[in-house]
């Protein structure tokens, strides 16, 4: 489980989320958020998406 935080837009606010890995790669990748962050269970950024 990660913890996925997305923007909807640019002044959104962040929703986040704890999903699994497989398909917060998924909406990051092809969620079509302004930004998506997936952050490891450490509280490390693994992976940043940004329109």
């Amino acid at each position: 489980m990660v913890t996925f935080i997305v923007w909807e837009h640019e002044n959104s606010e962040p929703h986040i989320r704890v999903i699994p890995m497989s398909l917060a790669w998924n909406l990051g990748n092809k969620g079509g958020f302004y930004k998506a962050q997936i952050i490891n269970e450490q509280g490390v950024i693994d992976y940043e998406f940004k329109a």
